[in-house]
Formats: C-alpha cells, sequence, structure tokens
C-alpha cells in the first residue's frame, strides 16, 4: 500500500465549479499511476481560503440549492448568497464523485477551512 499524504490548495480566487473538479479528480485518485475505481485510494485534501472563492456572473443572486424531503410540501429552495461557501463547495464536490459506496467514504477524507 502507498503512504497516505495530505494535499493543501489554496482556494483563494477560483471558481468552484473548477476547484471542485480538481477536488473530485484528486479525492477518486486518478492522479494516482495504480488507480482503479473501485478502491479508496486518494490522499486527505485540506482546502484553506474557502471564502475568498468566486462565483461567476449572477449566479451570486440566481443560482438556487434546492432539496426536497420527499413529504409533501418539503421543497426547500434557498439562494447561493444564503448558503456558506463551504457548504457550497462541498456540494460541489459531492455532485462529482461517484454515485455508489465509497462517496461518503471520499468526503470525509476532504477538509475545508474556511
Amino acid at each position: 500500500m502507498h503512504k497516505q499524504n495530505q494535499i493543501t490548495i489554496d482556494a483563494a480566487g477560483q471558481p468552484v465549479g473548477r476547484l471542485a473538479s480538481k477536488l473530485a479528480q484528486l479525492l477518486c485518485g486518478k492522479n494516482n499511476i495504480e488507480y482503479v475505481d473501485y478502491r479508496d485510494q486518494a490522499e486527505k485534501i485540506e482546502v484553506i481560503n474557502v471564502s475568498q472563492i468566486k462565483l461567476s456572473g449572477n449566479k451570486q443572486v440566481d443560482k438556487q440549492y434546492i432539496h426536497h424531503s420527499g413529504h409533501p410540501g418539503g421543497l426547500k429552495i434557498r439562494a447561493a448568497n444564503t448558503v456558506s461557501a463551504k457548504e457550497r463547495l462541498h456540494t460541489a464536490v459531492s455532485g462529482m464523485l461517484p454515485k455508489n459506496k465509497l462517496r461518503p467514504l471520499l468526503l470525509k477524507k476532504l477538509i475545508i477551512k474556511e
């Protein structure tokens, strides 16, 4: 087995989607030459200065985060300016990871600091 490292990434001034894409690839272990899609080979990733990430265009006002509880009347809609930058990045990375049993394990290795 390989030794587990920790990667530190500065998020200041980077767009949310591009940063999330880079983080998802690193969490999946695609930078490793021994990459296999069914194995957890990721290093721990620490993201700093998350409060300084940027949203392009009018996304700060227009973008909405939608969640439904599954019950009648359970639709929750929040504007992007009410969601914290930490939660915004976590949601973006989570959506870019594979939808299987590895997702929770990979997200535990993501450390987001404001």
